[in-house]
């Protein structure tokens, strides 16, 4: 019993060095709550005599709430900026160009010397909703080797949606400036960004739909009986894969334009669990993930001054982006056989953190240090707990996620389940 103790110590601790040993760059999806297409909560790990297995589940949320920089509960459009500033995108533009003649016009020779807080700001609000299905296939794998392997096909359709949009002016109407700067770039402000930068605000919103990234996955698992008091089978699981790009990435001509996947970037998805089976049906385990993708370089919107907000920036140029590391922690407990066999409740906690990511422009044109001061750059991160019910016969589960914190995220109340049939 100590040997098999002992093995699986040096087996957990060797996946685990190999796990967080790999240099990759990360991505993540838009900033939100919602579930990956190979999330562990979709996992079903129990085979039989089954070697083939088919299904689908689906998720579904809608939100007009998000967290800002600070935690602080906000509208989904004051992630990262209070207000939008059209003042603001008139800086830093090419010297003796257009708009810089209307900039020196208007006295914007500084952000901070004209902006008085409320000139050329605009507040938005909206809602933001999300639906997406994934039809997904396993298959157990005829290796030999010491555990299960399993290979999975995961394909998401996505609709996504940005909806009762509304850019309010907070420009005043108080001195002659303000009602000048009104006339000539706020008041119009949707025909002034699609004139001067070919820039679609989404006025009237935003949506898309189509297909997401496809994901191929290769799973492992291997069981270890224990004879214990109250502590039966320890499982290790890993996963790793590959995500396709296959989802619609962002328009850069869309202002509040969102990829439907991991905007072009190739992804290597990681996981390693660990899953305690305890006496009187209850269960209890933690899984740790990454999403790697490789960089990606093409023509992107930048900033020309630090004083700029993120939905009104009216330069594009070739970059290379670096997307940084994206962790996401799970955490759950399990009441098995609930009145009758095949039927579970699970309750889990889900930690997902993204660092920031990094730009490199491919032209001097642009200062690499206003770039990457954009505020959708930044980290983001999500707190929520899944509460689900499962039918094990049937494949069958439905679940209720309730948002509690996050950081420069949009925080939805979803709801979804699964089904799927072995062969």
């Amino acid at each position: 019993m100590k040997r098999t103790s002992k093995n699986l110590f040096f087996k957990t601790v060797l996946l685990l060095t190999t796990f967080f040993s790999i240099e990759i760059s990360l991505s993540a999806y838009t900033p939100t709550n919602f579930h990956r297409p190979y999330d562990v909560d979709f996992r079903q790990y129990e085979w039989e005599k089954n070697n083939f297995r088919v299904g689908m589940f689906v998720e579904d949320g809608k939100t007009d709430k998000g967290r800002d920089w600070d935690s602080n509960k906000v509208g989904i459009f004051q992630l990262y900026n209070t207000t939008e500033s059209s003042l603001g995108m008139l800086l830093g533009v090419p010297k003796d160009s257009y708009l810089d003649k209307l900039a020196k016009s208007l006295g914007v020779s500084a952000a901070t010397a004209t902006d008085n807080s409320c000139r050329g700001r605009f507040k938005l609000d909206g809602n933001y909703k999300e639906r997406s299905y994934t039809f997904f296939t396993r298959y157990k794998l005829p290796i030999t080797l010491d555990g299960t392997f399993e290979l999975g096909l995961f394909v998401p359709f996505k609709e996504m949606e940005l909806y009762n949009v509304s850019w309010c002016d907070q420009t005043q109407s108080v001195l002659s400036a303000d009602r000048e700067f009104q006339e000539l770039v706020s008041g119009n402000i949707e025909q002034f960004a699609r004139t001067h930068a070919c820039l679609n605000i989404n006025r009237h919103g935003w949506k898309a739909s189509g297909i997401g990234d496809i994901a191929i996955m290769l799973g492992w698992k291997k069981d270890f009986k224990q004879l214990k008091t109250y502590l039966k089978k320890v499982r290790i699981n890993a996963n790793v894969g590959v995500s396709i790009p296959t989802g619609k990435q962002r328009d850069e001509d869309q202002a509040l334009s969102l990829p439907l996947g991991l905007d072009g970037a190739w992804g290597i998805p990681l996981s390693l669990g660990l899953d305690l089976d305890f006496v009187y049906h209850l269960k209890a385990g933690i899984d740790l993930s990454l999403l790697g993708t490789f960089d990606t370089t093409r023509t992107y919107r930048m900033k020309t001054d630090v004083n700029q907000t993120d939905f009104l920036i009216l330069h594009k140029g070739q970059a290379s982006k670096s997307q940084g590391p994206m962790w996401q922690f799970t955490l759950f407990t399990q009441a098995k056989k609930i009145f009758f066999s095949g039927l579970s409740t699970t309750i889990s906690y889900h930690f997902v953190k993204h660092d920031e990511n990094r730009l490199s422009p491919k032209s001097y044109d642009f200062d690499n240090s206003i770039v990457n001061s954009a505020q959708s750059l930044k980290e983001w991160a999500t707190h929520s707990f899944v509460f689900r019910g499962s039918y094990s016969p049937l494949g069958l589960s439905f679940f209720y996620k309730l948002p509690v914190a996050g950081k420069r995220s949009i925080l939805a109340n979803t709801v979804g389940g699964q089904i799927a049939f072995n062969f």
